[in-house]
């Protein structure tokens, strides 16, 4: 169970490099971030669909732009990290659970 608000724990101290383990509002662990990775699929063209619009034949191959990879954040600019269920949450909302033990 989370023992202290965010952003700090007992013996945490800005920039002394102690990685700290966070828990979400739901208990759940915060296991990475939330990323925004723009790819492109490839299709082999397009079909009519009832209506008039478009829909995309794919080849089933996408190319990942790896490079930019971007941290998702709220409009106000806070990071978004997952926990071990798969839902977001803004950091600020997560607590500090302890250190990670070096090893």
């Amino acid at each position: 169970m989370a023992t202290t608000a965010w952003p700090g724990a007992a013996g945490d101290q800005e920039g002394n490099g102690v990685v700290l383990r966070l828990t979400a509002p739901n208990g759940q662990p915060i296991i990475g971030t939330l990323e925004t990775l723009p790819a492109r699929s490839h299709v082999l063209g397009f079909t009519r669909r009832p209506g008039g619009g478009l829909e995309p034949a794919f080849t089933g191959q996408t190319d990942v732009f790896w490079d930019d990879q971007t941290t998702a954040r709220t409009g106000g600019g806070v990071m978004l990290v997952l926990d071990a269920t798969g839902q977001a949450w803004p950091i600020t909302a997560c607590a500090v659970d302890g250190a990670v033990e070096p090893g």
